[in-house]
């Protein structure tokens, strides 16, 4: 599945099963927050005066996410500069034939396949939809995914004694939340992907039944005197850009 996209399997599991699971929104480990010196997301990241401005530009950098994923962070991720490398399921050799094999199937989907069937394109044009698809796909996979993290805003350090007060479901309702959509048959279309903290307490649990689970989430969640937060879209970007805005605006508060 992530292949059409560039993005290698064995990087995306590492990066998103084993490091951004467990632990969601903690500051050095979890990826999807990993400093880049333009996005501050967390309020224990460096700060810089043009940042204050992030809540304008983050679509542009939201965009260029799958782009550094594909071209950037698997590299990197594959020669050991992120994690260690015995996290891969397919390590040496073996791994980086797989790791190379995977990138050029992407190649040939993306450019050789298309200039072949279409050759009164220039490849010029090629390359353009390519990057144009890539960022538009981005850009949506940040709004919905991640963005759901942001509109939580609530992160951590890891504790000194590498445990923290709350268990792993109690920190799936404190970092994600769920959204919703005015209509049904547009959720539908989206397979359950507004129902992010649905997600990260079943992973193992096919999306199409988070429609059906979310409700005996929210009626526990109420037994048990648990926070939980459902947005609509609207109320999902506003909350995006309020933390944004918020952490731009260099916020330090201690939420460790």
């Amino acid at each position: 599945m992530t292949i059409p996209l560039g993005i290698d399997p064995d990087c995306w599991r590492v990066r998103h099963v084993i490091q951004h699971h467990p632990y969601t929104n903690v500051e050095y480990y979890d990826l999807d927050i990993d400093y880049n010196g333009v996005l501050r997301q967390t309020p224990f990241q460096v700060h810089y005066w043009f940042m204050r401005y992030q809540h304008y530009y983050w679509p542009i950098v939201a965009a260029m996410t799958f782009p550094a994923i594909v071209w950037c962070f698997d590299w990197q991720d594959r020669l050991g500069l992120k994690f260690n490398v015995k996290k891969f399921t397919s390590q040496g050799w073996n791994g980086w034939m797989v790791f190379l094999l995977a990138k050029w199937v992407h190649i040939l989907l993306a450019f050789i396949l298309p200039a072949w069937v279409c050759p009164q394109f220039n490849f010029s044009w090629i390359v353009l939809v390519y990057c144009l698809s890539q960022m538009c796909s981005s850009l949506i996979f940040v709004i919905l995914i991640l963005g759901s993290h942001w509109a939580k805003a609530t992160f951590y350090q890891a504790p000194e004694n590498g445990h923290f007060m709350h268990g792993r479901l109690q920190h799936a309702f404190n970092t994600t939340l769920n959204w919703h959509l005015k209509y049904g048959w547009l959720e539908y279309w989206l397979g359950g992907l507004n129902l992010h903290l649905t997600h990260h307490l079943y992973p193992g649990v096919s999306h199409r039944h988070y429609h059906k689970l979310t409700p005996i989430v929210a009626d526990i969640a109420q037994q048990f005197n648990i926070s939980y937060q459902a947005l609509s879209l609207i109320g999902l970007f506003k909350s995006q850009q309020e933390f944004l805005k918020k952490m731009g605006s260099n916020y330090r508060e201690n939420q460790s």
